[in-house]
């Protein structure tokens, strides 16, 4: 404010001046009316410099508050996106399944042009071109949504089909700076590029709609209308997807070359070893305590073609009982009720059989683990 002062004291000098050369009688000091005269001129210009130095300072102070406003409402902007990500992060509709990792660097994903002297809050379609984030993550649900269906159509899909997918889901998770955990202790295909982060595939339709809605709501704080529904009402047959990779896991290890190799049957002792280091290899899936779901599933898959229709429905509705729980509860319900329902139908598969293919040695071998699993739980809860 100095400077105000002295423009302040430069007029009240210019009008002293110009009235003392009005006012000054000449008569009585007439060899002063030059100087009285010079003295004016000399106030009018410094007034003139100190009026161009008080534009300089106006523009320069209006330059730094244009810089400070533009700073204030580029901070704002980005705390107001990292709010909107707790909200979406909070949601009760998503289970609190969903972290973002970097809020910043999403953020920079999205307002690509904003910076410090200049911010952006709405975007519009030509704002986001075919590498935009919006774009390329709806491409690549797309893309995964697409590629479930035909699994679940095609009359033999790859391992490596179904590894593509977790693989895809993934990267989609990296591409959104998203994190997804699993409430559930069973079927979690853990991440490769984020440890904390992982895909259930008994809840594969929930993290697709999850990862959807938060992008529809990322692309509603962009004021982007591009929203999308792909995961909603696809017709995709969730359950048949499980059935064939859990079908497609039992295959994995080539039966045929195992038997083969040892030249001897039943099967090599440690086959559902292999298995294990076979999905590990694959899709990293983890399948429960002491990974004694994978013989479970294994064993209803291949006793689907061998036991009755109402056996099948027992079967699978205490299968549903035991996943829903798992997932509500985050805890292993008690697998000895359904292992004495495999025991039975196992033992009526094998004695009705008509040959000793394949697959009735390995119902064989997975009914030995798991009758084993539910001695020992039994002795368990007994010492207890």
């Amino acid at each position: 404010m100095k400077h105000h002062y002295q423009v302040f004291i430069c007029i009240v000098v210019l009008l002293v001046g110009i009235l003392i050369g009005v006012f000054f009688p000449a008569k009585y000091a007439p060899q002063t009316a030059v100087v009285i005269s010079s003295i004016g001129n000399i106030a009018t210009a410094l007034t003139l410099m100190f009026l161009v130095y008080e534009s300089f300072i106006n523009k320069s102070e209006r330059r730094e508050q244009r810089e400070m406003i533009n700073l204030q409402r580029y901070e704002n902007h980005i705390n107001l996106f990292k709010q909107r990500t707790l909200s979406i992060e909070n949601d009760s509709r998503y289970q609190n399944l969903i972290k973002f990792k970097n809020a910043d660097l999403l953020y920079k994903k999205i307002f690509r042009e904003n910076r410090l002297d200049s911010v952006t809050i709405s975007l519009s379609k030509q704002d986001v071109d075919d590498k935009h984030i919006f774009n390329f993550a709806n491409k690549s649900l797309i893309k995964i949504v697409n590629d479930i269906r035909d699994v679940t159509l095609a009359e033999n899909p790859t391992i490596e089909s179904f590894s593509a997918i977790f693989d895809n889901i993934e990267w989609l998770y990296t591409d959104l700076c998203l994190s997804m955990r699993t409430n559930s202790t069973i079927g979690n295909i853990n991440g490769q590029f984020d440890k904390q982060s992982s895909i259930n595939v008994y809840n594969l339709e929930l993290t697709l709609v999850v990862i959807e809605a938060s992008l529809n709501q990322l692309k509603d704080f962009a004021s982007f209308g591009d929203k999308t529904d792909y995961t909603y009402d696809t017709g995709i047959d969730f359950t048949c997807f499980v059935k064939k990779l859990m079908s497609k896991l039992s295959e994995a290890i080539q039966l045929n070359r195992l038997i083969k190799t040892a030249g001897v049957a039943p099967l090599p002792k440690n086959v559902i070893g292999i298995l294990r280091q076979t999905l590990k290899h694959h899709i990293n899936i983890e399948l429960g305590h002491e990974d004694i779901w994978l013989e479970i599933e294994l064993l209803i898959n291949l006793l689907d073609e061998k036991i009755t229709k109402n056996e099948k429905i027992n079967l699978d509705s205490m299968r549903r009982a035991i996943l829903y729980n798992n997932e509500s509860n985050g805890q292993l319900t008690d697998f000895n009720e359904i292992i004495k329902l495999l025991e039975v139908t196992s033992h009526t598969a094998i004695a009705n059989s008509t040959k000793q293919d394949d697959s009735i040695q390995f119902i064989a071998q997975l009914l030995t683990n798991i009758t084993e699993y539910r001695q020992r739980n039994e002795r368990g809860q007994q010492a207890i």
